[in-house]
């Protein structure tokens, strides 16, 4: 079966046309008869040409004795011998349908659907290096073709078709979205263009992750001390003992007991909630290796967060950050997917006036990258919320990257994903002025390139009006919960190991099993925007 990984380019391939150039020369019908004038046929076998072509895509054994025969006495009709080919595919015969292929090319040299189905058995083989030889080296219909002046607009659907997938499949996405385009513009309404933007979109997941992996080897990473937890087994004691609730309920818990713990005395309830956050890592290694542990008995550290987010407890700003100076381990096995979606509220309710605190600890050696993501995400949603604010934040901004550009690697502060990240949230404010600042991080080869590309993408995606906004809605309290009870019904990954692409051409029908990588939700989305994998293209097919 094809795959996109480490295919080779072909010697022959061509650097980007435009799409006018693309479709010059040369004009596009939709008359119907345009090709049986190209390849005349007979009116006694025009009339079953519709009922041939149901034989045909119904796949059956016993119609290939009817076509052999109708082959024998039409052998001018290529269309007889396209229709043998796909019977053969339909039934799963596929080097019958290969001949037939063979065949048609041999005796229909100038039959551009005999080049196709060609072009596809090379693509099925992953001889992809021969496809150039079938369409032509500038894989250009005009240039395959120089002496025709028209097109049916079917031809054309299926000419860009193979092109998309073949340029898919070396990993050359702009080639392929290219022809893409030019075919929504073609024929919007074609049932093709559904089939081959799943092939693209697909292409992109691999090209990406395939990117994704070189940049890793060239990121740099800090160190991150282990987390010091202690023996304690013990729980603590609170002064308030409806606190202990939070020990005995997930994420589900009842609303009624948060409002309960809401309305007790602000000062000893903070006190009790930081003491949670204290008895989180004291307890780790005890919650860690606890035999049958599960999520009601290891959610208290984020209710404790979102619970001081609620109570808008600046004075436990230190207690909060300290507890995101833990280890990648520890954050994962009490936050989970809450760390990127949304420690950056919880930060925002507690304190979104002072910002030099945030600047210290993203100076601070050691820290985990998704946390200090977290900070520049509130800085950047502190923006789109209060644009008046912007000039503030770019200053902040500045100071983080003037920071990094003054650091050394040993300095255990420089963090390629961070620094992705960082671009991502200024990107999302639209601060035009840091590119100068940008381009020197990028010059300085520390910036992971998947979050957002190099910093010709970084100039283009500044320049892109995008029809969306980044700006994320603060959620009330129950609205988080909510939000976090939803997400274990979105964990359906729309690329499972048996998925299929039904490729229904008109003239070619392959059915293609591809195994798709799995990217954990937290992740950067492989396809390239810059944002974590659940916030993107997880729920996309």
């Amino acid at each position: 079966m094809p795959t996109y990984c480490n295919t080779p380019k072909p010697k022959t391939f061509i650097k980007m046309k435009s799409k006018k150039l693309l479709l010059s020369g040369y004009k596009i019908t939709s008359d119907e008869n345009y090709i049986n004038n190209l390849f005349p046929i007979p009116h006694e076998l025009n009339i079953q040409l519709a009922d041939l072509h149901y034989l045909a895509q119904k796949g059956k054994e016993s119609s290939i004795k009817k076509f052999v025969r109708l082959i024998e006495k039409y052998p001018q009709v290529p269309t007889l011998k396209n229709y043998l080919s796909v019977t053969y595919q339909n039934m799963g015969n596929r080097k019958k349908a290969n001949e037939v292929n063979h065949w048609i090319i041999a005796e229909h040299p100038n039959y551009l659907y005999g080049k196709i189905n060609l072009a596809a058995e090379y693509w099925q083989n992953q001889e992809f290096e021969k496809i150039p030889e079938v369409l032509g080296e500038k894989l250009d219909l005009k240039a395959l073709f120089p002496e025709r002046d028209t097109f049916h607009v079917d031809e054309v659907i299926a000419f860009f078709s193979i092109t998309v997938i073949y340029f898919a499949e070396l990993g050359e996405i702009e080639e392929a979205e290219l022809r893409m385009e030019i075919m929504k513009e073609v024929y919007p309404e074609s049932p093709k263009i559904e089939i081959i933007e799943g092939i693209l979109f697909k292409a992109k997941i691999k090209a990406a992750s395939k990117r994704m992996v070189e940049n890793q080897e060239n990121n740099i990473y800090i160190d991150i001390e282990p987390t010091k937890s202690g023996n304690k087994t013990e729980m603590p004691q609170f002064n308030h003992s409806e606190i202990e609730q939070l020990y005995t309920n997930g994420s589900g818990i009842s609303e009624n007991i948060i409002v309960e713990i809401l309305n007790l005395p602000r000062k000893t309830l903070i006190a009790d909630l930081e003491k949670i956050l204290t008895d989180s890592v004291e307890r780790y290694n005890y919650f860690l290796n606890y035999d049958g542990l599960i999520e009601e008995n290891s959610s208290f550290a984020i209710h404790s967060l979102i619970i001081l987010g609620e109570l808008k407890a600046s004075e436990s700003l230190n207690s909060v950050l300290n507890f995101l100076k833990q280890d990648e381990g520890f954050l994962d096995f009490y936050l989970g997917d809450t760390l990127t979606e949304i420690i950056w509220q919880i930060l925002y309710n507690i304190e979104n006036k002072n910002l030099d605190i945030y600047l210290k600890f993203i100076q601070e050696p050691g820290i985990y990258s998704f946390c200090k993501s977290a900070v520049t995400e509130l800085i950047a949603q502190t923006v789109l919320h209060n644009p008046d604010r912007k000039t503030e934040a770019i200053g902040w901004f500045k100071k983080v990257i003037i920071f990094f550009l003054n650091s050394k690697i040993e300095d255990n502060v420089i963090d390629s994903i961070f620094l992705g990240s960082l671009v991502n949230n200024i990107l999302d404010i639209k601060a035009n002025e840091l590119l100068p600042d940008i381009e020197k991080l990028y010059q300085k080869n520390i910036v992971d390139l998947f979050a957002c590309g190099d910093f010709d993408d970084v100039q283009k995606l500044f320049r892109e009006e995008s029809l969306f906004t980044n700006k994320n809605e603060i959620l009330s309290i129950t609205e988080t919960y909510n939000k976090i009870n939803s997400w274990s019904e979105n964990q359906k990954n729309p690329f499972n190991d048996n998925d299929e692409i039904n490729d229904d051409y008109e003239y070619i029908q392959n059915s293609i099993e591809k195994k798709e990588p799995k990217v954990g939700r937290n992740e950067p989305c492989p396809c390239g925007s810059g944002k974590k994998y659940k916030k993107c293209c997880l729920n996309k097919n």
